[in-house]
């Protein structure tokens, strides 16, 4: 009996032994890009997982680039004629202001973990005493405090660093009197072109960038992909979409 009980130990040893050596030796795949050399991933925390299914069903690397190259390379709408890579080098320290409720705010903060995953080095957080990027929500009457125009139906605004394409400051509106899941959407959607992907498509249907959108407040995969590309270490700002794809493909 005493023989049987030190086989079996000898054998679990060895079976976790087994498994210590595969976890810390054999070669891992990055959990950000996949085998086929896209930026696919699984879904961060708080959103579901939505795969991105486009007129040429797939999400191979070279789709990717694609959306990446007219999300990132399209323009601001507010005097902004340089098609060029624009995107923060610093933390964004969002300040919340206005009426947000309790739902508005576990939007924010879902949104936030969502793309401190997908953002590199650049990192977001609540901030409310050395804000970089405000965020108001509450009654159109005010948007006129945040917001370089007047519009009744809300906004956003991006500075950049000395007229370079390094953004730097940012400011958004939401009004109050939109239901939650209407407001869920404008929140997940302004994060989005904050970071610096101001373009609009119809190529897929789930993406946060559609137009009409399915005004669903999460990510696709596809919109996932882009972020990342933004924000590799290879992609400046200021450079054109071409050196971004080139920088991207190597």
């Amino acid at each position: 009996m005493a023989v049987s009980r030190t086989m079996l130990a000898m054998l679990f040893l060895t079976g976790v032994l087994a498994i210590l050596f595969c976890v810390m030796v054999l070669p891992q795949q990055p959990e950000d890009i996949a085998n086929d050399g896209s930026y696919a991933s699984p879904g961060p925390d708080g959103f579901p997982s939505t795969p991105s299914g486009g007129a040429d069903g797939g999400d191979n690397a070279l789709s990717q680039l694609d959306y990446f190259a007219e999300i990132c390379g399209a323009t601001y709408e507010l005097g902004d004629d340089v098609p060029l890579i624009k995107k923060w080098d610093g933390d964004l320290r969002i300040n919340v202001t206005g009426q947000p409720d309790v739902n508005d705010m576990y939007v924010i903060n879902r949104t936030i973990r969502a793309l401190n995953g997908l953002t590199g080095d650049v990192r977001l957080s609540l901030n409310d005493t050395d804000s970089n990027v405000v965020f108001y929500i509450g009654a159109a009457s005010h948007f006129g405090n945040y917001l370089p125009y007047v519009s009744q139906n809300g906004g956003f605004n991006v500075w950049y660093r000395n007229d370079s394409t390094v953004i730097d400051r940012a400011a958004v509106a939401i009004g109050s009197g939109e239901d939650k899941a209407e407001r869920a959407f404008q929140i997940t959607y302004a994060f989005a072109v904050v970071l610096g992907c101001p373009g609009e498509s119809t190529l897929y249907p789930d993406s946060i960038f559609c137009t009409p959108s399915r005004r669903q407040a999460s990510y696709s995969d596809m919109d996932r992909a882009v972020f990342r590309m933004l924000y590799d270490g290879r992609v400046r700002a200021g450079m054109t979409v071409e050196q971004a794809r080139a920088a991207l493909a190597q």
